[in-house]
């Protein structure tokens, strides 16, 4: 029997919630191979997501005849959506205000809502969150901030 587990994890590890779990039995001859595929969906994990997430995947076999237990697991990387940043200001100086470039590419099928971007730097910069439009599925956003 082939049991295959997907778990979202945040960054430190810790479960966030179970994906998926499926499992299959097999009836194989001395030192026959099958290959199987399973695959995981964007729609399967996209709105669990939580920050700095990962996706395991844990598989475990089990041989009845003999008892035998084998376990495996493995992480999937995510892959992130492209983001560019460039000074538009030619003459960036302490305490004068500067225009930033900004280029975020979605690469999901869906719309990206609620995007945010939060710019911080050093000294008296505090924290600055703006907010930009939708992102189409697919799409590239291009937008300065000063």
């Amino acid at each position: 029997k082939l049991t295959l587990t997907t778990k979202l994890l945040y960054y430190t590890g810790i479960p966030v919630t179970t994906l998926s779990m499926r499992s299959l039995t097999l009836n194989l001859s001395s030192n026959e191979v099958e290959t199987h595929r399973f695959d995981v969906e964007t729609d399967d994990y996209v709105d669990r997501l939580v920050e700095s997430a990962q996706i395991k995947v844990y598989v475990m076999a089990k041989v009845y005849e003999t008892g035998q237990v084998w376990a495996e697991e493995g992480a999937l990387s995510l892959g992130l959506p492209s983001l560019t940043l460039s000074m538009i200001s030619d003459d960036a100086k302490v305490n004068k205000k500067v225009t930033i470039g900004v280029v975020l590419s979605n690469p999901l099928k869906r719309k990206l809502k609620d995007c945010h971007i939060c710019i911080e730097g050093p000294s008296k910069l505090k924290k600055n969150t703006v907010k930009l439009c939708n992102l189409k599925a697919n799409k590239v956003l291009k937008t300065q901030i000063s």
